[in-house]
């Protein structure tokens, strides 16, 4: 039986994403590098109140976005076709319909080789995504990877029956393992005094452990003393690229988080991926400074466009 393809309507038409659209998605982002924010999965898991929408312009793909922070709604679009044409028509449109007059998250493919009397262009530097190599994480060699070498090796020196383990599905006690290491992530920031806001995240999560099956996406986990104590969500993606969606891990125990990045990085690697795609910082000085620590081989760049 063949599973009918959604079909994305043409612009300024949109429809509600849904699981189903996946292969019409990806018949647009195969094409290019794996910017985060257009990569299904990513769509699916963070669209947590139904409010993304999808449309086609000029051979490009549309996406109504909600902010990550505000749930603020804008445009967006990946493509390289007559972008000049496009960025114009879908900047009219947000006048016309109340929405804020910038196209953000426009991946650097969609701004190339084009210079417009009309249109200004603005680095999303807030929202590059960060690109590892999988082997330099897998070694964690020289010296910029000193610290970090050392807070692992400090992890499976200071801990008893350690284990690593993938999971190709999810169940209720999985779920709730989760929802644990959340619980107790949540604890550590309020112990140290640190702001953050975790329940949109929460909410993204549960959705895509609600899906798991329709995502190729494995979880990692470590145990350490018959306890959980982090966990990671990564897909891998053509090209020998992957991208990480979400990670969480109990921070008392000194080295858990690069203990996972290095171990799920050999996995990775044995697999034949050579690159990893963090994600954006999203302006977060602290998350700008874990993920400039893992020394970024490369980013993917967005930009802002309004009219001038």
């Amino acid at each position: 039986m063949l599973l009918k393809l959604n079909m994305i309507p043409t612009f300024p038409n949109f429809k509600p994403l849904e699981l189903s659209d996946r292969t019409s998605i990806e018949s647009y982002t195969s094409k290019y590098a794996p910017y985060s924010d257009f990569n299904f999965t990513s769509l699916w898991a963070w669209d947590t109140e139904g409010k993304r929408q999808i449309s086609e312009l000029n051979g490009n793909l549309v996406v109504l976005f909600t902010d990550y922070h505000s749930g603020e709604p804008f445009l967006s679009f990946l493509g390289d076709n007559e972008q000049e044409k496009t960025s114009i028509l879908l900047l009219e449109y947000c006048i016309k319909n109340g929405l804020p007059p910038i196209l953000r998250l426009v991946p650097e493919i969609s701004v190339e080789n084009f210079q417009s009397l009309h249109l200004k262009f603005e680095d999303d530097n807030d929202n590059f995504d960060y690109i590892y190599s999988i082997r330099e994480l897998t070694m964690m060699s020289g010296l910029k990877f000193q610290t970090k070498r050392g807070r692992s090796r400090k992890f499976s020196k200071e801990n008893l029956d350690i284990r690593v383990e993938t999971h190709d599905s999810i169940d209720k006690i999985i779920e709730e393992t989760l929802e644990h290491i959340l619980d107790v992530w949540e604890l550590r920031k309020l112990e140290q005094h640190k702001e953050f806001n975790i329940e949109h995240e929460r909410h993204c999560i549960k959705r895509l452990c609600n899906t798991f099956d329709s995502h190729n996406v494995r979880l990692t986990t470590v145990q350490a003393s018959n306890e959980t104590v982090a966990f990671s969500f990564d897909e891998v993606l053509p090209n020998k690229y992957s991208i990480c969606h979400f990670w969480k891990a109990d921070v008392a125990y000194v080295g858990v988080f690069d203990f996972l990045m290095q171990s799920k990085a050999r996995l990775l690697y044995e697999d034949g991926i050579e690159l990893i795609n963090y994600e954006q910082d999203l302006g977060i000085d602290s998350l700008r400074r874990m993920k400039l620590s893992y020394r970024p081989v490369d980013y993917l760049k967005k930009y802002k466009i309004r009219s001038k």
